[in-house]
């Protein structure tokens, strides 16, 4: 995550600006620039990148399950209309 404005506007104002996990907006544009010029061969498909290289997750977070269960709760809330 990054720390920007974006969230200048809400209760989240302080937790963005404050939080000490969140890189810069240049250090997380440099990651996504670093992806978007590596050769296709050089990644992973699937995989999940940090600072430096393919990260490897738990490998619970790739179940079906829940898969299936955000899938249907997306699809829920975009159903739903706006109010």
């Amino acid at each position: 995550m990054a720390r920007t404005d974006i969230n200048r506007d809400t209760s989240l104002r302080l937790f963005f600006r404050y939080a000490p996990f969140l890189i810069s907006p240049e250090k997380s544009a440099r990651r996504l620039v670093r992806l978007a010029v590596t050769p296709a061969e050089e990644l992973t498909s699937g995989a999940l990148y940090g600072p430096r290289h393919a990260i490897r997750p738990k490998p619970d977070i790739f179940n079906a399950d829940y898969a299936a269960r955000l899938w249907a709760t997306s699809d829920a809330a975009l159903a739903e209309p706006a109010t």
